[in-house]
């Protein structure tokens, strides 16, 4: 009973940072419009660390420092990739590709944090990755490929920084984390945030400063997912991303899902729920 509702909880936390990273990625198109991607990126650390900075009486020394300099590197070249494609190419295409992440993170998981996987990961996993790539096949034809080729490196960067969260996530605390992930991210970002700056108005400022808030709550939700279950057991629920962002996309930007996009999303809600099912099973035996 006890592993059920660690079980349970990890994937309400993961859902729930998910959910605000997608609401985030909304947010940054929008002002992407008109800040470069790299001012961007910039402003979005530094109101990163000013949250961060306001829990400084959680703060602590770093366990490892050069783990959190390569975090906050890999962090912001995986942010400036993700924004620089993202204001080219539909949120729902962008979504489709960051669900490349539950694959890779599969495969470094098995290497890196030597976790034991089930075959029922295994599958559900499977399954969602070949939906994805018939998707992306039918609806990447009419992208500029360098827009593409950046979410998918952007991809494989925010999954290296996944399996780092998990392999060091019981050394610290979550606040640690992002304090430290804010701050060297933040002086990387300095450079290019200098160099293509152009004042903002206070409407871009208060998006931005949401942003920062959204970013350091979904990180601190994925954390906390990451200390209480395996990072393969929670990975193929990120699936419901494409629910969440299909939605937002019709919404808010009048993107309408085509139907490859809508079968694709019946395949992996209907492969999370009966992840979730085998799951509950598991633990209960």
């Amino acid at each position: 009973m006890l592993k059920t509702k660690q079980h349970l909880s990890a994937v309400y936390f993961f859902l729930c940072g998910s959910t605000l990273c997608i609401i985030s990625d909304v947010i940054t198109k929008y002002v992407g419009v008109t800040l470069e991607e790299l001012h961007v990126t910039g402003l979005r650390f530094l109101f990163c660390l000013i949250f961060a900075t306001c829990m400084k009486k959680h703060i602590t020394k770093p366990v490892n420092i050069w783990v959190e300099v390569t975090r906050g590197i890999l962090f912001f070249l995986a942010q400036a990739l993700w924004i620089y494609g993202l204001n080219k190419v539909q949120i729902i295409i962008a979504t489709i590709i960051g669900f490349l992440t539950p694959s890779i993170t599969l495969i470094l998981s098995v290497f890196l944090t030597k976790e034991k996987i089930s075959w029922q990961r295994w599958t559900a996993t499977i399954v969602g990755f070949t939906s994805i790539c018939i998707c992306c096949n039918k609806t990447t034809e009419h992208h500029i490929p360098k827009y593409v080729s950046a979410l998918l490196l952007s991809t494989f960067i925010f999954t290296v920084i996944d399996v780092i969260n998990k392999k060091y996530a019981a050394s610290q605390s979550p606040i640690n984390t992002i304090f430290y992930c804010s701050l060297f991210s933040t002086i990387v970002s300095i450079p290019s945030t200098i160099y293509y700056w152009k004042t903002p108005t206070i409407t871009e400022l208060l998006l931005v400063a949401t942003i920062g808030i959204i970013s350091n709550i979904t990180f601190l939700c994925l954390l906390k997912a990451f200390q209480r279950e395996d990072i393969t057991a929670l990975v193929p629920y990120k699936y419901l991303e494409i629910v969440i962002a299909a939605v937002l996309g019709y919404i808010i930007f009048q993107e309408v899902p085509s139907k490859t996009t809508l079968v694709t999303s019946a395949i992996i809600v209907t492969a999370s729920i009966w992840l979730s099912k085998q799951e509950n099973k598991y633990t209960r035996h």
